[in-house]
């Protein structure tokens, strides 16, 4: 375990070092001081003004969605190409010349990617909620649990992107990852839009009434895991498509990708 930790330490510290991560930390604080102006809007539904905190809660979580999402298209990018540029740099042969075994080092250099891309969705969530407090006056409660929950999806990324870039090139590791995940997303949109009440009243009976294909239970949950946590914000409703619960799911992949991963890494030549 101590090995592994110095691995976890060292990988965080190696990639945040990286000028990279500040310039998406600073492209995403600057996106959402650019959308503050849309929490001071005057806006009417139905004919009747909506107040100020209204507008800030269902900005704020738009805003959520959108930072979340863009966690995992950093996380893909900066994971399709660790693991190679380890090798072609040497690093991988310098850190296991030492006492530390190949599944630690994976491991390690994985969940140290993951911490780092965590610590970089998390404070842009904050930097949402202390908008939200101070444009509006008003807490958001559950908003930073929602954050944790959705740090499950990026680990998933990481891991599988990490896979896949051991058996495929690199651009095409992290396209694959992002499609797996916009297919997830897509998919469970659906599913959100077919379960709406008002949606439902709006078409004949029964259009719905079908059962969810077997593919679409058993998908990598990024989508649903996601709305999921965004339910947690305010706790507002939510149903998930069959018994297993999106948590349950991701966290199900990420274990079994991290037992592949390992394995394909103990025959990886260095």
């Amino acid at each position: 375990m101590k090995a592994l930790g110095r691995i976890v330490g060292y990988a965080f510290m190696d990639i945040i070092n990286h000028r990279g991560v500040y310039i998406a930390l600073g492209a995403g604080i600057l996106f959402l001081v650019v959308m503050r102006g849309c929490y001071g809007g005057a806006y009417t539904v139905n004919g009747r003004e909506v107040d100020e905190l209204t507008v800030a809660w269902h900005v704020s979580k738009v805003a959520f969605h959108i930072v979340a999402a863009g966690g995992l298209l950093v996380a893909a990018m900066i994971s399709m190409r660790l693991l190679r540029s380890d090798r072609d740099e040497g690093t991988t042969t310098y850190m296991l010349a030492g006492p530390v075994t190949r599944a630690q080092y994976v491991l390690g250099r994985m969940l140290g990617l993951w911490l780092v891309c965590f610590a970089l969705v998390f404070v842009l969530h904050v930097t949402i909620l202390l908008l939200t407090l101070a444009k509006a006056g008003g807490a958001m409660p559950g908003y930073l649990t929602a954050s944790v929950v959705c740090s499950l999806n990026l680990l998933l990324m990481v891991l599988l992107v990490g896979l896949l870039s051991l058996v495929l090139p690199d651009f095409i590791a992290g396209l694959v990852g992002v499609g797996v995940a916009g297919v997830s997303f897509v998919s469970d949109l659906v599913h959100r839009v077919m379960q709406n009440e008002a949606v439902r009243q709006s078409v004949p009976p029964g259009v719905f009434d079908g059962d969810v294909a077997v593919w679409r239970i058993v998908f990598p949950k990024f989508g649903g895991l996601q709305y999921y946590a965004a339910s947690l914000i305010g706790e507002s409703g939510f149903r998930s498509m069959g018994l297993l619960h999106p948590a349950v799911n991701v966290v199900l992949y990420v274990l079994v990708i991290a037992a592949v991963l390992v394995w394909r890494f103990r025959s990886e030549e260095i």
